[in-house]
């Protein structure tokens, strides 16, 4: 048997050693160098195949698979997408592998980035750890040269994009994670932020670190919600399961 894993998360690379540590021969397909390098090279029967792929690349490579595992990000949704459509045109069993639902009490939840900038009180001091593509949203705001402060991966793709929307370096943190809570708490003091806004990226992606900083800080969290995608996919462990199901099945 062999699994193609598109990961882009902890539980894709978790998933895939275990996977590979249980016999099934898996490649593990990633987006990036970045990605690449976080997969151990030592275990055996895992192997990596770096680069985005077109529709028409992954109806080409899914035919040499047995299973295909959808583990990428929970708003990576564009690749989800194309990964769902080409394993159903291929006939191939699809898992996806979603995250255990966060604690969200006392925050502010809106469906979408435009909808949770709405929520944002026209004096507070924000921010913005939803990442650098769609910084320039934020510039609806008033005075949003002076009020926002954007969290970003520390490249320089993610710093010129905040560039380009009008922030300048001292309102740029640009740092890699994962946060611990003492780092959240300390970027809110020290920037004076009244207002928080994140996606939902669950215990991996350090949300619950920012949910407490925010509660202890008495900062307004303002969520992005993370797509339903709950009733079609499997929580890692029961995506363990349903993989090892379809290998005995193969059998």
């Amino acid at each position: 048997m062999q699994v193609l894993l598109f990961s882009g998360t902890t539980e894709g690379k978790e998933l895939a050693i275990r996977l590979a540590n249980a016999g099934v021969y898996t490649y593990v397909s990633v987006a990036s160098d970045v990605g690449a390098r976080s997969m151990p090279t030592d275990v055996s029967g895992l192997e990596t195949i770096v680069g985005p792929l077109t529709y028409e690349e992954k109806l080409k490579l899914f035919a040499d698979f047995d299973v295909i595992v959808d583990a990428t990000h929970p708003y990576a949704k564009s690749i989800s997408t194309h990964v769902k459509e080409a394993a159903e045109a291929l006939g191939k069993p699809l898992i996806r592998v979603v995250r255990e639902p966060s604690d969200l009490a006392g925050c502010l939840v809106a469906p979408t980035l435009e909808e949770a900038i709405a929520l944002i009180d026209d004096d507070a001091i924000v921010l913005t750890t939803t990442g650098s593509k769609q910084i320039g949203a934020y510039a609806v705001l008033p005075r949003f040269t002076e009020r926002v402060y954007a969290r970003v991966l520390n490249d320089a793709a993610s710093v010129d994009a905040c560039h380009a929307a009008g922030l300048a370096d001292d309102h740029i943190l640009a740092k890699r994670g994962p946060f611990s809570l003492r780092d959240n708490i300390d970027d809110i003091e020290h920037y004076g932020i009244t207002a928080l806004v994140t996606k939902d990226s669950g215990a991996a992606g350090g949300f619950p670190e920012k949910v407490e900083a925010c509660r202890e800080c008495n900062v307004t969290c303002i969520v992005i919600a993370r797509p339903d995608d709950s009733n079609d996919g499997f929580y890692p462990d029961d995506a363990f399961d349903a993989i090892m199901n379809s290998r005995r099945l193969l059998w």
